[in-house]
């Protein structure tokens, strides 16, 4: 295998993964920041989320064999969480420094600053009430959360206020001691970190009202309120349903139907189909599934994942040539969800209410989607969308 890193940061990662699973490996550092493939014969693989799991995959890691599907998809949220905070945490460095700063309002840096501490101490209260990442064990999400979140405590001196994440990582790296080989000492910095504002000279022939503008104060920046959820009435507890979902053990082939319609009626909610419009272009599932996760990402920023349920599955029929995206969804009240036809994206999909729910290749198609099926096609109304492309996918709980 080979792999090509954008930068210092993570060629580190890719390394501590290839030292885990005892993998040789050639590691070439590049200075395109932001850019990670792994190369391993014909097969080539981008982003940092996708080629963890593909280490974890090739390595048969007990992440991903021996566990139910639901804790494999938490396994895959999880990874995908720890890559939302590195970018915020790399982004933030590139635009404090002298080069960065040229580009953008000091505002903008103080409005990011402040959401990647908001990540961080979102991350401390899980942790007050969790061991590992996923549940009960460890698996690969804890590495990368690690290494990421060494990025984060280097921003803060207070470490009262983060003792559930320091704990957190040192018991990772006291079970592993490869991480300290190749992550160092975990530290807090001396003082807190504080956005800069650059002075950057500009030309002499620069209008006047322009000039009057580089020593704005960046305090004049408004502040952003965080987004509060939309209140829906509906008599299904729809978190004892998600809790419902989230623990059956799928090994045992247990089985969620007899729980969900014995406690959905279709008076005050409605199931929806949501698909893809254009899916000729989807030759990778690893790129489709980045567009589930993002746009499902944006939805959970905007609070929609309190009041709906549903998967997005990456499927492909036998015989196709390209990938779908197929998601079964379950949304308070008859229409689609203001969240969601707000939401950036989302105009790209299909939503079709399954006012048929009742029928039983209604509910065998629902059933196949919400099972994550990989050995039978979901077909809904003469409409075969395959099977689940190799357990790609995005819950929404």
């Amino acid at each position: 295998m080979k792999v090509i890193a954008s930068c210092e940061c993570n060629a580190k990662i890719v390394k501590l993964f290839i030292e885990i699973f005892g993998f040789e490996c050639e590691v070439t550092e590049q200075t395109q920041c932001g850019a990670v493939s792994l190369v391993d014969g014909d097969i080539t693989v981008h982003h940092m989320p996708a080629i963890i799991r593909y280490i974890g995959l090739k390595a048969k890691c007990p992440c991903y064999f021996g566990r139910e599907l639901a804790q494999i998809t938490e396994i895959d949220s999880m990874i995908e969480w720890a890559q939302n905070m590195a970018n915020n945490a790399c982004f933030l460095d590139h635009i404090c420094s002298a080069e960065g700063a040229s580009l953008f309002h000091p505002g903008f840096a103080k409005n990011l600053h402040a959401k990647t501490l908001n990540q961080l101490n979102r991350f401390e209260k899980f942790m007050s009430e969790n061991t590992f990442a996923v549940r009960d064990r460890i698996s690969i999400a804890d590495f990368y959360l690690v290494a990421v979140l060494q990025w984060h405590i280097e921003l803060v001196a207070d470490k009262t206020k983060y003792q559930n994440v320091f704990r957190y990582m040192n018991m990772i790296a006291a079970q592993f001691p490869v991480v300290t080989k190749f992550l160092g000492e975990f530290k807090f910095a001396e003082q807190d970190f504080v956005p800069k504002a650059f002075k950057v000279e500009k030309p002499a022939k620069e209008d006047k009202k322009e000039e009057a503008k580089k020593d704005e104060p960046m305090d004049d920046e408004p502040k952003q309120e965080e987004k509060k959820a939309i209140k829906y009435s509906y008599k299904m507890d729809l978190n004892a349903w998600k809790r419902h979902y989230k623990n059956l053990d799928w090994s045992s082939g247990a089985d969620w139907q007899q729980y969900f319609y014995e406690n959905f009626t279709g008076e005050d909610m409605s199931l929806w189909l949501i698909d893809y419009k254009d899916c000729q272009n989807f030759k990778e599932d690893w790129k489709t599934k980045n567009l589930t996760g993002m746009l499902l990402q944006r939805l959970r920023g905007d609070k929609a994942d309190q009041n709906c349920f549903g998967n997005f599955i990456i499927t492909k029929t036998d015989e196709g040539t390209n990938f779908q995206i197929c998601g079964v969804f379950l949304f308070p009240g008859k229409e689609v969800m203001q969240e969601w036809t707000e939401c950036s994206g989302t105009q790209s999909f299909n939503f079709t209410r399954i006012d048929d729910w009742q029928n039983p290749e209604v509910k065998t198609f629902i059933k196949r989607n919400w099972d994550w099926s990989e050995e039978e096609d979901m077909i809904y109304h003469g409409h075969n969308y395959g099977k689940c492309s190799d357990g790609n996918g995005d819950t929404f709980v």
